[in-house]
């Protein structure tokens, strides 16, 4: 557990969400964390509307290096699971429920993950963020 404690897991709200133009799997969000907006890009575009995702609470990892993407600097990271169902990969956004803060840190016994439905989601997410955890030496 000590590795999932260096990962710096925070909520966050998205403000802002916009598709990049030229792009077939980016959107480009503006994530408030505590005080702070990040700006940050993630390859969902193929699982959701970027007006759909304004006003979510997130899951944000907000301890990587800035790096550019498409000509943007993305300052962090969405967290999603990908799950199969029917044949077909599903992704889900992975969020915390209300009771959260922004900014609050995401500690490896807290229980309350869940996921943003997609328009073709149909099923319960199997998520497991254990595969994050080669990241973080």
């Amino acid at each position: 557990m000590r590795t999932f404690e260096k990962a710096g897991f925070r909520i966050g709200k998205i403000l802002h969400a916009e598709e990049v133009k030229k792009s077939k799997k980016l959107l480009l969000f503006k994530v408030q964390i505590g005080e702070e907006v990040r700006q940050i890009l993630s390859g969902i575009k193929s699982a959701y509307h970027p007006e759909d995702l304004v006003g979510k609470k997130v899951m944000v990892l907000v301890n990587l290096k800035p790096r550019m993407i498409a000509g943007y600097e993305s300052q962090g990271m969405l967290l999603s699971a990908a799950f199969e169902q029917d044949g077909e990969e599903i992704l889900s956004l992975m969020t915390s429920l209300q009771g959260y803060a922004l900014q609050e840190r995401i500690s490896h016994n807290m229980t309350a993950l869940t996921a943003l439905d997609t328009k073709k989601k149909r099923g319960g997410v199997s998520a497991d963020l254990l595969k994050l955890l080669p990241l973080f030496p």
